[in-house]
């Protein structure tokens, strides 16, 4: 009786943790970086500007295309987004283990919704929930996947063909998952499905293809994508960075093999679970990491990248020398983890660790059965949920380092569409600076280095089809854009603080603004830059 209550009790609690995690974190931070990126693009394509053409994005479309939706909410664009970020962390991570459970011929619905659950939280951690091409890739992949090796309907296999192309095109690294489910499916004799599926694949794609070129923008799809993407960058992100990750292994893994080992001296009659040891570990590391050095990438980096690699290594075993053939799944899902990490700044396979933590837990996944795996869970939801809450007390800001407990101000009294947004004072001072510079320059202005959602929150179009001049965004588009900017006599709102110019994350055409334009009007925190004719 109690385990079944409380299998009613993690069922609706998945079901309502994207919510729960809504209302705590998506009102609180704006960096007017990353928080805004896709959704200023977004702004840009909602008012018909063409991609590549009038659009400079350095990766396939489809991200901002679909974010695009969002903006008819109005004043409620951002923070409804927001919310559906959350969901679809959800979504992939439930559709994963529902997936690789019934591959395993393991049907426990408990598991399946506690294990994503914790998948859930780990993948989401103290990540902005904003809109990402990182996790529009996994979500759209895992439901193409979903569709295509789940159902026998035709119409549904097309739809599933259609979804797993709009993942592709979200970021270069997902064009290995078309390629990996055509081998899946191959393996699998699913010859007729492959048919349909290698067809109608084909089909979007070349539809896509067409699109670009009755736009006159094939060409500049082209050059944008591939210009900024190096082999170097998948090297550095998909191999070396794991290599690297070694020096950690003893530190990630010695700890809880210690302790697995004294109880399992100490209590010979006790089964003493791994699983449950080493997810207390990681979130504990990561509770103090918190709380001592506000930072979570390099803890993530410490336990994603060496997970990947034990998971990966034994699902390999499973599949070469034990022809466990149920393992090929697994393997897929493993593979689209690894190129979700292939990435210039967030090069980790968090985001999407529904696969590797259902590896973890094969060895007790016939303990799910038994009451007395109650306490357990419930222990590791409460103290997963404790530890990003804790964690996510100082949100994720490019900007400044900030706390979630100064954020009392509410930007929406600066601009409408950041409707239930609560940034701390110094965003506010900001944002309450640009609104009067704003008003004074209306549809002819740009903000340097960036302030992604400008546009959008002032409904001004774009007049460079770019938000973010950082140099790996704009790929080898500096003179196109100081052109436009000098034979339009653009107002350039700069801020003081942000004049990097080197590397793939400075900026070289605020700097040239900064070194060659004239300062025509001077602020706290902004200057306006205008062209000397």
């Amino acid at each position: 009786m109690i385990y079944k209550y409380n299998h009613i009790f993690i069922k609706f609690f998945f079901i309502f943790i994207p919510f729960i995690y809504a209302i705590l974190y998506a009102p609180y931070g704006y960096d007017g970086y990353d928080n805004g990126f896709i959704l200023g693009l977004s702004w840009q394509f909602f008012n018909d500007y063409v991609p590549y053409k009038d659009i400079i994005y350095v990766r396939p479309p489809i991200s901002y295309m679909f974010h695009s939706i969002f903006l008819y909410l109005g004043d409620y664009s951002i923070i409804i987004n927001r919310l559906f970020v959350y969901i679809q962390i959800a979504t992939y991570s439930f559709l994963t283990i529902f997936m690789i459970s019934k591959a395993f011929n393991y049907k426990n619905p408990t598991f399946i919704y506690f294990l994503s659950i914790i998948s859930f939280m780990i993948s989401a951690h103290t990540f902005p929930p904003m809109a990402w091409h990182t996790i529009d890739g996994i979500f759209f992949s895992i439901i193409g996947i979903f569709l295509i090796f789940n159902f026998q309907n035709i119409l549904l296999v097309i739809l599933g063909s259609l979804i797993l192309l709009l993942g592709v095109l979200t970021k270069q690294p997902y064009y290995i998952v078309p390629i990996i489910t055509f081998c899946f499916l191959f393996i699998q004799k699913d010859f007729k499905k492959l048919i349909i599926y290698v067809s109608s694949f084909s089909l979007f794609l070349f539809l896509f293809f067409l699109y670009l070129h009755k736009n006159d923008a094939f060409l500049q799809f082209i050059i944008q994508i591939t210009g900024q993407t190096k082999l170097k960058d998948l090297l550095q992100s998909g191999f070396i960075s794991y290599i690297k990750s070694f020096k950690d292994f003893f530190f990630v893994f010695l700890p809880p093999i210690s302790v697995y080992l004294i109880l399992k001296i100490i209590l010979p009659k006790i089964k003493i679970e791994f699983f449950y040891l080493i997810i207390f570990w990681i979130l504990i590391f990561m509770l103090n990491t918190y709380l001592n050095a506000n930072s979570f990438y390099s803890v993530a980096h410490n336990f994603s990248h060496l997970l990947f690699i034990v998971s990966i290594i034994y699902t390999l075993i499973k599949l070469i020398i034990f022809k466990e053939n149920k393992y090929t799944l697994l393997l897929l899902f493993i593979i689209i983890s690894w190129a979700s990490s292939i990435s210039w700044g967030y090069n980790l396979t968090i985001f999407f660790m529904a696969p590797i933590l259902f590896i973890l837990a094969i060895p007790i996944l016939n303990d799910f059965e038994k009451s007395s795996s109650i306490a357990k869970m419930n222990l590791t939801i409460i103290l997963a949920f404790i530890t990003y809450y804790v964690g996510y007390q100082h949100p994720y800001n490019l900007d400044h380092p900030n706390n979630k407990k100064e954020m009392t101000y509410k930007l929406e009294d600066i601009f409408t569409k950041f409707k239930y947004i609560y940034v701390d004072k110094k965003t506010y001072k900001e944002y309450k600076e640009l609104k009067k510079l704003t008003n004074q320059y209306k549809d002819n202005f740009v903000v340097f280095p960036a302030s992604t959602l400008i546009h959008f929150v002032t409904n001004t179009n774009n007049p460079i089809g770019v938000d973010w001049v950082m140099n790996a965004e704009i790929n080898t588009e500096k003179n196109n854009i100081i052109k436009k900017l000098e034979e339009n006599n653009i107002a350039v709102i700069l801020k003081k603080s942000n004049l990097n110019p080197d590397g793939k994350f400075g900026s070289e055409v605020t700097n040239y603004i900064y070194s060659n334009w004239e300062i025509i009007q001077k602020g706290d925190i902004f200057n306006v830059y205008k062209f000397k004719k």
